[in-house]
């Protein structure tokens, strides 16, 4: 009947995320905490696709090694259908780990997604754009990454991410016109003017330029 699992700072790296996975133990789990476990990204994509963690809502691999790339096989099967919050946090993933990441299908779903501090630019940005498995998205964390007016525009403009409400973009490399494209998508979404052909959706939009 275990509802949570903290085993941050353990080395259990990929061998261990492994054995979770396939544990026929916890099938209540919801809340699963793995922070600073040396886990890359087949690892973290062996949790996300786990057959046996029917149950897992939230998933913490904040300060692994996501961004490394252990082999060429991704896991098969889909993502976890009740997992809705993710968080990469710190991960060094950069935008070619993200492509593989978001093409293996690891972000199906999710409502929270947190990949601050991950050497993300506007070609990770894209990425995130043009995903199809995001358009479940409420709230996307991207702060301190390297994401200029370009990367601001794709995410401005992207017709995926339409139902997200929070978004951070805090200590990224944007100028005026990423700025302008974020902040003129805010007012008018506060001012019910959104069309048929709507992109994002936001309540909450978070700016502070590294920059500046």
């Amino acid at each position: 009947n275990l509802n949570r699992l903290i085993l941050n700072s353990n080395k259990i790296a990929d061998s261990g995320a492994q054995s979770l996975s396939e544990s026929g133990n916890l099938p209540k789990l919801k809340f699963l905490e793995l922070a600073y476990n040396c886990i890359t990204q087949f690892g973290a994509l062996i949790l996300v696709k786990s057959s046996h963690l029917k149950s897992l809502h939230l998933l913490d691999l904040e300060m692994n090694k996501v961004g490394k790339k252990e082999s060429n096989k991704f896991p098969d099967g889909t993502s976890i259908p009740d997992l809705k919050t993710l968080n990469l946090r710190k991960n060094q993933i950069g935008n070619d780990a993200l492509k593989d990441w978001a093409q293996s299908g690891g972000f199906e779903g999710l409502n929270h997604l947190n990949l601050g501090w991950n050497n993300i630019s506007d070609a990770g940005a894209k990425v995130l754009a043009n995903s199809p498995n995001l358009n479940q998205l409420r709230d996307l964390i991207l702060d301190s990454n390297h994401i200029s007016d370009s990367g601001s525009l794709s995410l401005a403009q992207s017709k995926n991410l339409t139902n997200l409400k929070n978004l951070n973009m805090a200590d990224n490399n944007f100028k005026s016109s990423g700025e302008s494209a974020l902040l003129d998508l805010r007012t008018r979404n506060l001012a019910e003017k959104i069309t048929e052909d709507k992109s994002l959706n936001l309540n909450v939009l978070y700016l502070r330029n590294k920059d500046i």
